[in-house]
């Protein structure tokens, strides 16, 4: 189904975002942390180009809003720091981290600490930042729809 694909595909997308939405919170460097936002929500706009084209209306809307979701929940396993067994390795950035991501099981395995209150305030900057980047002024995914998505966080 229709619904199913652009799961699918978004799940795809997370895997390539996650990286850099990881970054854009863990890092201590400010510069590494603004290319990791700039490089995910260029990827981001680059696959939503992508979709609108290919894509009906109704179905490039819930593609928007799935993506917007799957965006939600790497942040959320950021958060809740929902680590598996070995996912030690993840503390550190850079190098480590893409090395860490075979071992840990995934992107989504969370992170081996709670996060600081600054990482927290960063978490909730992005997901502010990827908010408006996806309501576009008001032209984009109706904000009652990103609103309920975010409920989780």
């Amino acid at each position: 189904s229709r619904a199913s694909v652009i799961s699918a595909a978004t799940e795809l997308l997370m895997d390539f975002l996650t990286p850099d939405l990881t970054l854009a919170v863990l890092s201590p460097d400010l510069k590494t942390r603004r290319a990791a936002t700039s490089r995910a929500f260029e990827y981001i706009d680059a696959e939503l180009s992508r979709m609108e084209s290919a894509l009906a209306a109704g179905a490039f809307r819930l593609a928007t809003t799935a993506v917007h979701r799957g965006a939600c929940a790497v942040l959320e396993r950021l958060v809740l720091h929902c680590a598996h067994d070995d996912v030690h390795n993840r503390a550190s950035v850079g190098a480590t981290l893409i090395a860490s991501h075979t071992a840990s099981g995934g992107w989504l395995a969370g992170t081996a600490a709670p996060l600081t209150e600054v990482q927290h305030s960063r978490v909730v900057e992005l997901a502010a930042a990827l908010r408006d980047f996806l309501l576009v002024g008001g032209g984009g995914v109706p904000a009652q729809v990103l609103t309920e998505g975010e409920q989780r966080l």
